[in-house]
């Protein structure tokens, strides 16, 4: 890599970058492009760089923040697919990671969503109204559930 005196070391950007959380390729472009590295080939040095020392890999970020999404946020994997296309990511390692998002640890998920929603929103979990059992149903799909999921799901609150 030949680097201009007045721009900064493309290396030296990322790892600084790099050293808050894991980054996809697509922010890192963005990111050394913003700091003032405007050669192409110096950009892409230094990300092929970093993938090949493995402090940068688009499917091991896009595992991580699937799990997050999943532990922290409850989200379904529509809504997690959605958030990773956003993300820029590839197409193949969002099918890849969505598909290991396994049925059991989606339906605990969505379990976990709707008690939440159920506490915060005051309704007695035993015995949902026909409007309730609605609104339910609205808000897990709001979070990327599926529809056989959120059934699935609310199949254990009976409806007067």
């Amino acid at each position: 890599m030949a680097f201009d005196a007045k721009q900064p070391d493309p290396l030296t950007v990322a790892l600084r970058f790099l050293s808050y959380r894991e980054r996809t390729e697509y922010e890192m472009r963005e990111k050394l492009e913003s700091k003032g590295v405007y050669d192409p080939q110096d950009i892409d040095s230094t990300i092929n760089y970093l993938i090949e020392a493995s402090y940068l890999d688009d499917r091991r970020f896009a595992a991580q923040l699937a799990g997050s999404r999943l532990r922290n946020k409850f989200w379904g994997r529509h809504k997690v697919a959605l958030d990773l296309k956003r993300r820029k990511i590839a197409e193949e390692i969002i099918k890849e990671v969505v598909a290991d998002i396994n049925d059991e640890l989606e339906v605990q998920t969505a379990e976990a969503a709707l008690r939440r929603w159920l506490r915060k929103s005051g309704i007695e979990s035993s015995s949902l109204s026909q409007k309730e059992f609605e609104r339910a149903f609205r808000h897990l799909a709001s979070r990327g559930f599926s529809a056989g999921t959120a059934m699935k799901i609310l199949a254990g609150h009976k409806q007067p």
